[in-house]
């Protein structure tokens, strides 16, 4: 049984299928995420749905939530319309995130609402970027 530890995804879909598809992982390996699958590049939603569908599939995967996932709760909870729309945009590229009425997916905001901060390991701990 092996480990990977994958971070800092971005929206990038076809990069990280590149890389399981080099890595290779088996159904007994653990596969940390470590956040921020969202924004700058062209299909967050892509991501999202790919690391449900490796969930869906048997693969271990283990999820954490990153500052880009926490600035979209905040953004959708505290709903300021510009604020919002403007986060979103950026990271909307594909158009598979919000519903027709220009809300976020229930799929997606499940997805981000329920990542731990932190993932504890008998030797490490593992996080998105450091504890406060």
């Amino acid at each position: 049984m092996g480990s990977f530890v994958i971070a800092d995804v971005h929206g990038c879909v076809k990069t990280l299928k590149a890389l399981l598809n080099k890595l290779a992982p088996s159904k007994e390996d653990i596969i940390y995420f470590l956040g921020d699958y969202i924004d700058k590049g062209k299909d967050s939603a892509g991501v999202i749905d790919f690391i449900i569908e490796l969930q869906n599939n048997g693969y271990q995967i283990l999820t954490l939530r990153g500052n880009h996932e926490q600035n979209l709760l905040y953004a959708y909870h505290n709903y300021n319309e510009k604020m919002f729309r403007t986060f979103v945009a950026k990271m909307n590229k594909s158009g598979n995130l919000l519903d027709e009425n220009g809300k976020l997916k229930e799929k997606y905001l499940n997805f981000v609402a329920n990542l731990p901060y932190f993932i504890e390991l008998d030797e490490f701990w593992l996080v998105h970027a450091g504890f406060n």
